[in-house]
């Protein structure tokens, strides 16, 4: 993470124009926002994501060994990358309107754009989405989950907005709206903007985040960080799934301590049925 915030850090100077970077500002806005319970349940993409932004954030030829060692987790690795590097770099309005326009006339042709490619390049993983991709409630439950993450970006939008009403410069702005725009047009599609979009979604929000409140005082910036640390903080506290196993609160010392000592079998894959003889009970695994 130190080495993240500080290919960061270089590039928001050589880039971006900073002059001051208040690096420890930058780390807590990437941990405040990195979302780690997600991370941990597409465990490979999210490994290859992280070597994707430290590709992005290096202007020399290292860049192609993180691209390299990306690749080993996730094959997606080099085209996650074009896209991510593409979509960060977007600084311009003139840009965001004609990528926009880009995205959204494909959007009406991406089905019959996937379908020619299965036919000219079947895989499992493209056949994997063309089995889900006529499923409504499937497509409903992406929807849902784009939204979930553009919640996330409501907050710079209206932080950028009277920062525009002071004449301020806000050159991430067209980033984030062409984002937006992305995951609504791809949301037809299971799978497919989130992991995508992963590098930006999981941990980019963050320095969205930094690059707007940077440009506040010092007073707003600490009364921001406490909001959205006691936001997500009563989240945890309400998911029932945090605290399944073990109390919030116990009386008894160190009450967990026994459930390390537990006897635990292991699985024997061998052993297990084959995918043909297995009946579906969640389809709505994407």
């Amino acid at each position: 993470m130190c080495i993240r915030d500080s290919q960061s850090a270089k590039y928001l100077k050589n880039k971006v124009g900073e002059t001051h970077i208040n690096k420890m500002f930058l780390l807590l806005c990437y941990l405040l926002f990195m979302k780690l319970s997600m991370l941990l349940t597409i465990e490979r993409q999210a490994i290859a994501s992280y070597f994707i932004l430290l590709a992005v954030f290096t202007d020399s030829k290292k860049k192609y060994i993180w691209i390299f060692i990306g690749s080993l987790f996730h094959l997606t690795t080099p085209f996650v990358y074009l896209f991510v590097n593409k979509v960060i770099k977007i600084n311009d309005y003139k840009l965001l309107f004609k990528y926009s326009v880009i995205v959204v006339i494909f959007s009406f042709f991406l089905i019959n754009a996937l379908n020619l490619i299965w036919t000219l390049f079947p895989n499992p993983k493209l056949g994997y989405l063309m089995m889900y991709i006529d499923s409504p409630g499937l497509i409903d439950n992406e929807r849902r989950k784009v939204l979930k993450e553009i919640l996330y970006f409501i907050p710079i939008l209206t932080l950028s907005f009277f920062c525009l009403q002071k004449k301020m410069n806000i050159k991430m702005l067209p980033s984030v709206l062409f984002l937006i725009i992305l995951m609504f047009s791809l949301s037809n599609l299971p799978g497919v903007p989130i992991r995508l979009c992963m590098p930006i979604l999981f941990f980019m929000v963050g320095y969205y985040f930094y690059s707007i409140i940077k440009k506040y005082n010092v007073k707003f910036q600490i009364l921001i960080v406490i909001f959205f640390s006691f936001l997500f903080s009563l989240q945890t506290f309400k998911a029932v799934g945090y605290y399944s196993r073990y109390p919030m609160i116990s009386s008894s010392p160190a009450y967990y301590v026994k459930y390390f000592f537990e006897s635990k079998s292991y699985i024997n894959r061998e052993a297990l049925p084959r995918i043909e003889q297995i009946t579906r009970t969640n389809d709505n695994k994407l």
